[in-house]
């Protein structure tokens, strides 16, 4: 199997409203995904999709090779979820909830789990619903982790926790991921987080999506070129439909923010005499921006 998740024209209506828009989507085994998007993308309804906690209004979806409507049991149990919202019970212990998940998971990892406690500070004898938010969401990604899953879906898994415990956090995704053959999906506002961990990067507005590619590929192709206004002017005639994703002015000078290839760009610019030309690479926090706009509605 070379796909972890694949989808095809996947939409989900809420009334007459489109939340997820024909969702063409291919995430392959040992990949590690950013799932972006501004609030309200369809970035946890797409992982509800995936999950089979919410009926597609159209399309079709395979995780694990399989319909999530119709997984087997082991299938599921190869399968790690951590939901934005708290959904365990707040009646039960702590002790007994991760006891519990024991039992239902063939691969759990007993030393894992019992590291994770510790890591978290999290307390056995309390009940859930005595928890701060930081220490539910610390609860729900210890019983994510010590599952061993082959495919770890994270909805804002971070949310809530303290510096040390996300750095906890981060490292132990790292670990996970250190064997190459476990796939992440996660979805996150903290990309200077994800930055590190991923290695593909989707993104989501108003349910479409409108970049899926590696994070290699996407940071060659898209650079910031800072240039005389007027060699900018004869620069954007030139250029393909598109390809400015973000322009301002400083001074005398323009600053482009360009999505094209690398060697088209330096083709592009081959009779700018260099000492007035500076290209640079940018962070995924800025590629993210330049892609969906930071102006436009959510």
């Amino acid at each position: 199997m070379s796909a972890a998740i694949t989808t095809r024209g996947l939409t989900k209506f809420y009334e007459e409203r489109a939340v997820v828009r024909e969702l063409d989507w291919e995430v392959p085994v040992g990949a590690a995904v950013a799932l972006l998007g501004p609030n309200g993308a369809g970035k946890s309804t797409t992982l509800k999709l995936l999950l089979g906690f919410t009926p597609a209004s159209a399309g079709d979806v395979r995780i694990l090779g399989s319909d999530p409507w119709e997984l087997a049991p082991e299938t599921r149990a190869r399968i790690g979820y951590v939901s934005e919202k708290p959904i365990l019970p707040p009646w039960i212990r702590v002790e007994r909830l991760i006891a519990f998940h024991a039992s239902l998971y063939p691969r759990w990892d007993r030393v894992l789990a019992h590291e994770l406690a510790a890591t978290f500070v999290l307390n056995g004898s309390r009940r859930v619903g005595e928890l701060s938010k930081g220490q539910n969401r610390a609860l729900m990604l210890l019983l994510a982790l010590s599952q061993r899953p082959e495919l770890l879906l994270l909805d804002e898994p971070a949310s809530g926790l303290d510096v040390a415990a996300r750095r906890a956090f981060l490292q132990l995704l790292a670990d996970y991921l250190s064997d190459g053959e476990r796939t992440l999906v996660i979805s996150s506002h903290l990309l200077t987080d994800v930055e590190r961990l991923v290695s593909h990067v989707a993104i989501l507005r108003a349910g479409r999506l409108i970049a899926h590619a590696p994070l290699d590929g996407l940071k060659e192709s898209i650079r910031q070129v800072r240039l005389p206004i007027a060699a900018a002017d004869q620069l954007r005639a030139n250029l393909p439909a598109g390809c400015v994703l973000a322009s301002a002015e400083a001074g005398r000078s323009a600053l482009l923010t360009l999505q094209l290839d690398g060697r088209a760009l330096e083709d592009l610019l081959d009779g700018v005499a260099r000492e007035q030309v500076e290209v640079a690479g940018l962070p995924l926090e800025e590629i993210y921006l330049a892609l969906v706009g930071a102006e436009r509605p959510e």
